[in-house]
């Protein structure tokens, strides 16, 4: 994510991630449960 910041303020972009092609969600839940969503702009 903090990637993601530096290169769209660097390109002086108007949202983050704005120009990127790939994209990751992640969620954590109680226990073990982890939520993964691969996204592709």
């Amino acid at each position: 994510m903090d990637e993601m910041r530096k290169k769209s303020s660097k390109e002086e972009k108007a949202t983050i991630g704005k120009g990127l092609e790939w994209g990751v969600y992640l969620g954590f839940g109680l226990g073990l449960t982890v939520e993964t969503v691969v996204l592709r702009s």
